[in-house]
């Protein structure tokens, strides 16, 4: 469990925030900006963050406290200014920062500027007291953002309730959460619910999350908003690189139970054709239960057909026991026949010339899936991955090579229906499969 730190800085919240209007207010009152040049916001990270508008996009420009050795643009009063990224090279965007440091000298000079640098102490211990009162988990250079938990699908195995982690509800806190990940050296965005496409400040964050400096941007999502007007347009224009598409069978008859929603299998297609249209790159996730496992190794073949245009995989799931589906652990199908129907599947495949993988911990375990480890994300853990407090490993799984980089599986299916199912690996079959223990 994460420590929770209940000490509030000195200054609240809402006090920070009006200090930054006036700062905003007192720099452009000190002279008119350079022509095409505006400051839009200022926000609380690690010292103060300035929006600057220029001529060629925008800038971001950081504030921090003087200090020996700490390497900045330039001075501006008692404080320092250091640019997001790359410095400008072009002239306008120079002059907008020179405009920006002689405006804080002026101010000091006067002496009103001396609410500045202890602004920007401020908000960086309120920045940093958030960071540990609400903390954040973030897996190596991706992180992941949950926008939201209202959906407009109601499926039966939705594994997404009010514990799960990295929830913001306004955009102004989804931008702080993820300057906090940028800060941490996350370059990978996942923006997930819920549905994402229900926030109305959507296409802000991913445009925000472009501008200070994230590589790629993708959306988890069940589609069915992205085929109606110009949404899906306006997220890539924003800066949106790939969906996450939740569909899980062939026809309207069984999606349509499955999610809860008459007509969502069509708006779903919909959206998906419209994001391949837009460019967007389209990755299917396939939810295995009780009501759809069979059809899976048709799915593939069907995908190939449907989307002609292309999509860059089909990603496996398990209906995990958890959230939603924990309250409908009938519809769990068992280990034993999903092995056989998942590993259908990544033949087809790899017959189609789609690429198929099986998710990690949203999977099955390594073990289910012999002969096609390197098309499992589990693969992929290192030595010592941390087990969910919901998973645990079996007792057979102590005598497997691959027990020190499992994540197990889930604790109500292996309490409900036993560990017999687990396969554990020798070391003969980890080195025919070019893994190493």
């Amino acid at each position: 469990m994460p420590i929770v730190y209940r000490r509030e800085p000195a200054k609240s919240g809402s006090e920070l925030r009006a200090a930054c209007d006036r700062l905003l207010r007192d720099i452009d009152g000190w002279r008119p900006a350079p022509a095409g040049f505006r400051l839009k916001e200022v926000q609380m990270a690690s010292g103060l963050w300035l929006r600057m508008e220029h001529p060629g996009g925008e800038i971001r420009i950081q504030i921090i406290p003087k200090g020996p050795d700490i390497p900045h643009l330039c001075e501006a009063g008692d404080v320092l200014l250091r640019v997001a990224g790359e410095e400008p090279k072009i002239s306008p965007a120079l002059s907008g920062i020179a405009w920006l440091a002689a405006g804080l000298r002026s101010l000091a000079s006067r002496g009103q500027a001396g609410y500045i640098p202890e602004l920007v102490l401020a908000a960086t211990a309120y920045h940093d007291w958030i960071g540990k009162a609400s903390p954040l988990r973030i897996h190596g250079p991706q992180a992941e953002l949950r926008l939201l938990l209202s959906c407009n699908q109601k499926c039966f195995f939705c594994n997404c309730d009010e514990n799960a982690p990295n929830l913001v509800g306004s955009a102004r806190e989804a931008e702080q959460a993820l300057l906090r990940f940028y800060e941490a050296g996350a370059r990978r965005l996942v923006l997930t619910g819920g549905e994402p496409t229900l926030h109305a400040g959507l296409k802000g964050i991913v445009a925000f999350a472009r501008r200070i400096g994230f590589s790629f941007i993708s959306l988890q999502t069940n589609a069915m908003l992205l085929g109606e007007g110009s949404l899906a347009g306006d997220l890539h224009a924003a800066g949106l690189d790939s969906i996450f598409a939740s569909l899980h069978g062939t026809h309207a008859k069984v999606v349509d139970i499955l999610t809860g929603v008459h007509g969502g299998f069509e708006r779903t297609l919909r959206g998906i054709e419209e994001c391949i249209n837009q460019e967007i790159a389209v990755t299917i996730n396939f939810v295995a239960s009780k009501l759809n496992l069979r059809e899976l190794p048709k799915f593939i073949s069907w995908v190939k057909i449907r989307f002609p245009q292309g999509i860059h995989g089909v990603v496996l799931s398990f209906m995990a026991p958890v959230a939603a589906g924990k309250a409908n652990l009938k519809q769990v199908p068992r280990l034993s026949e999903a092995r056989t129907v998942f590993l259908m599947a990544l033949e087809e495949g790899r017959r189609c010339g789609i690429p198929v993988r099986v998710a990690g911990i949203c999977g099955v375990p390594l073990c289910q899936a012999k002969g096609y480890e390197a098309q499992c994300d589990e693969v992929n853990n290192p030595v010592g991955v941390e087990i969910p407090s919901d998973r645990r490993l079996g007792h057979r799984c102590l005598s497997c090579a691959y027990g020190n980089r499992c994540t197990g599986f889930w604790r109500i299916y292996l309490d409900a229906f036993g560990e017999d199912e687990l396969l554990p690996f020798s070391e003969e079959d980890l080195s025919s499969a070019g893994i190493s223990s």
